[in-house]
């Protein structure tokens, strides 16, 4: 009898290109590929939406850096 989930291998995501400006999405993306593997669909639904916003956030960021830096301080 195992007190502990057994985990599967999940394989991890990783792009290049997204590496160099959102590293948080890819961390944020292979946690919630992680609940997913094992049925945790609420709390991995959470981690996806989560992770798209880090990346699309970091995106703006990327492409008009003048205009985050602005709202930064708001």
């Amino acid at each position: 009898n195992r007190l502990y989930p057994e985990f599967q291998k999940v394989d991890k995501y990783s792009n290049e290109l997204i590496k160099t400006f959102s590293l948080k999405f890819i961390e944020i993306y292979n946690q919630a590929l992680k609940a997913e593997a094992i049925e945790l669909n609420e709390i991995s639904e959470m981690g996806f939406r989560k992770a798209l916003e880090f990346l699309i956030k970091d995106y703006v960021i990327l492409r008009k850096p003048d205009k985050a830096e602005n709202q930064r301080r708001t």
